[in-house]
């Protein structure tokens, strides 16, 4: 998943369908590199929120 850009429907559905059938699945961020370290930190407190509002349905 590209940091410098929110989720995308499909990488939430993507996630929810790993939780759903139990299939573990590690959350990668590219292109880091682009960003500063204060937008880096704001990109991953966002991709945390979602995965706890996709995962916790």
């Amino acid at each position: 998943m590209d940091i410098r850009h929110p989720l995308k429907k499909s990488d939430i559905q993507m996630m929810e369908f790993c939780h759903k059938y139990e299939v573990p699945f590690i959350p990668v961020l590219t292109k880091s590199d682009k960003l500063n370290s204060s937008a880096i930190s704001r990109s991953i407190k966002d991709v945390e929120k979602n995965l706890i509002l996709s995962l916790s349905l």
